[in-house]
């Protein structure tokens, strides 16, 4: 006769994936359910095929109760418990299915949320997600162009790390900092910066020196401007530092005709402006601290061109 058996047993499904988890804990759960329930169709399976097993067990010692009429109360009441054991077995599989497929639905939705929100590593910004579809504030990317993680704000691409403290690094340097020669060229330029305390250097400070296409002394181009004059002339300077800061320029004139004239605001040693030699070239050297309101002006005159 066929043996009756216990039902095999199913696995407990892992914790499900939750709102509030971080996205790499939302995939892992999330993965790991949609595995659990793959395998629990198998198992679903063996408590069925059990199921029918034990209901054939129980129809066979039935058919055998029927010839003995002293066993036969006995044996009907075997039958109908394991019958009634075998309607339990299957009700418990209908509904474990009918849990697995709604788990299998809501994990599947939720990779697919999970693949709207992070769509990858890619070489430039997307104008999409994954699936065609418009982008979703909130969504990020990995940019391999510029090695940043970009959040999409509703309308465009921003960084998606914000500045943090206590980071000691500089272009890619751990450890203690200290800023090299071969960091500033991979630095963004910097417009104006400024700086607190006593600044030292090694080596030679260089800047530009600005040819003038007209008298104008432009303060924010250059310390050092030159100019040849053919006729007379009349310097203008514009944009001195702030009051309280000490400004600087040198002025290199190569004086073919003419006569110069300054800003009133200009002081010359003694009060007298140098006397100066057409055909040769003249450097003036003049500096500020109350924005411009005084110049202090110094004269290498007469130099051969």
């Amino acid at each position: 006769m066929t043996n009756i058996t216990s039902p095999p047993a199913i696995d407990a499904l892992p914790p499900a994936p939750l709102p509030t988890d971080t996205p790499a804990d939302f995939n892992s759960k999330g993965f790991a359910t949609v595995a659990a329930q793959v395998n629990m169709v198998p198992q679903i399976n063996a408590v069925a095929a059990n199921v029918f097993q034990n209901a054939t067990a129980a129809q066979e010692r039935a058919t055998a109760a029927a010839g003995s009429a002293t066993t036969a109360g006995t044996q009907a009441t075997n039958a109908a418990a394991a019958r009634a054991g075998a309607e339990a077995a299957r009700d418990t599989a209908i509904t474990q299915a009918g849990n697995a497929s709604a788990s299998a639905t809501a994990a599947s939705a939720s990779a697919l949320q999970v693949d709207k929100r992070y769509l990858g590593a890619k070489a430039s910004a997307p104008t999409t997600d994954n699936q065609g579809a418009a982008l979703q504030a909130g969504a990020v990317y990995y940019n391999t162009s510029t090695n940043k993680v970009m959040t999409w704000s509703g309308s465009a691409w921003v960084d998606g790390i914000s500045a943090v403290a206590g980071v000691s690094s500089v272009n890619g340097r751990s450890g203690a900092v200290t800023l090299s020669g071969s960091d500033l060229p991979t630095l963004a330029p910097k417009v104006s910066p400024s700086f607190a305390g006593i600044v030292s250097y090694t080596g030679a400070l260089r800047g530009n020196a600005l040819e003038m296409g007209d008298l104008v002394v432009d303060c924010n181009h250059s310390n050092y401007f030159f100019q040849t004059i053919f006729g007379n002339a009349a310097f203008s300077f514009v944009n001195p530092p702030a009051s309280g800061v000490r400004g600087s320029f040198a002025l290199e004139v190569d004086h073919r005709g003419g006569v110069i004239t300054w800003p009133a605001s200009v002081k010359w040693p003694a009060n007298v402006a140098p006397s100066l030699t057409t055909g040769r070239v003249h450097l003036f050297m003049f500096t500020t601290r109350n924005g411009g309101t005084t110049w202090r002006g110094a004269a290498l005159s007469n130099y051969q061109p």
